[in-house]
């Protein structure tokens, strides 16, 4: 989850990938922007945004925290955040992801992703179910500050 107003996206042509991940970890402390690593090498997902905490159990789960400044967060590939990170006029969100968000009154949110699956078992997901259910919902406290899931 990212929001586009405060997330600064441009690292570089020639960015490292350690650079990326420091960059991640740096404005996931500043509640920019939730990353997550969903551990099965990337693929398309189904993705079930709810504005509550619902206690719904998944494979994982994680908290964070995110601010919202301009009335809107986004949901966005890591494509769409690596290409803004190499190339100073690729805005974020992607053109194609712009209608990937959700409105919200501005102010400091919890961020709750959960991952259905296993990601050792990503076909075997029964084709109805979403992959992450994310529950967005007022609340402060501290962010995550790192990528989610990251196995080092």
């Amino acid at each position: 989850m990212l929001d586009c107003s405060s997330y600064s996206p441009f690292l570089g042509e020639d960015w490292e990938y350690e650079q990326l991940l420091k960059h991640f970890t740096s404005q996931a402390g500043s509640k920019s922007i939730v990353v997550w690593d969903a551990g099965d090498g990337g693929n398309d997902y189904r993705v079930d945004i709810r504005l509550e905490a619902t206690g719904t159990t998944g494979y994982r789960e994680a908290l964070s925290q995110v601010a919202v400044t301009s009335g809107r967060l986004y949901l966005a590939s890591y494509t769409a955040i690596t290409m803004a990170a190499q190339f100073a006029d690729e805005l974020l969100p992607a053109k194609t992801e712009a209608e990937c968000c959700i409105t919200l009154a501005n102010g400091e949110y919890a961020v709750r992703v959960i991952q259905m699956y296993n990601p050792n078992l990503y076909d075997e997901l029964p084709d109805d179910n979403p992959h992450f259910v994310i529950e967005v919902f007022r609340s402060s406290g501290k962010p995550h500050g790192n990528v989610i899931w990251m196995s080092a």
